[in-house]
């Protein structure tokens, strides 16, 4: 009977496993297709920004920023399940004229106030 129960007992582990990184997977957001219009953009200030997840079952758990050569303010957004996170960003506005988020192109005078 042991020698039976072990490929069942191994399969059933097996799955379990590739089920939990799965579901893992899913409540950090690895799976979502993330775009520019998922965000929420305001100023808060004149040369601060307030970003948050337009889903709220979601929210920002961090964020990277580049900048080359250039005028263009490269950002991509950490999400994951959950309830918390408005990132709020402080950009100098004399030198960044264009944020780019997942490939959109947004000027940054056209982003409105915060209400």
């Amino acid at each position: 009977m042991g020698k039976g129960l072990f490929p069942i007992l191994l399969t059933l582990f097996i799955v379990v496993l590739v089920f939990g990184v799965w579901y893992a997977a899913i409540e950090s957001g690895c799976f979502m297709r993330k775009t520019a219009e998922d965000l929420s953009i305001c100023r808060v200030s004149g040369d601060s920004l307030s970003i948050a997840w337009k889903d709220p079952l979601y929210a920002i758990t961090g964020y990277s920023v580049e900048r080359h050569d250039d005028d263009i303010l490269h950002i991509d957004v950490n999400i994951t399940r959950g309830r918390a996170g408005r990132a709020i960003l402080v950009i100098d506005t004399a030198s960044v004229n264009y944020l780019e988020i997942y490939g959109t192109m947004i000027p940054v005078e056209d982003i409105p106030v915060c209400k």
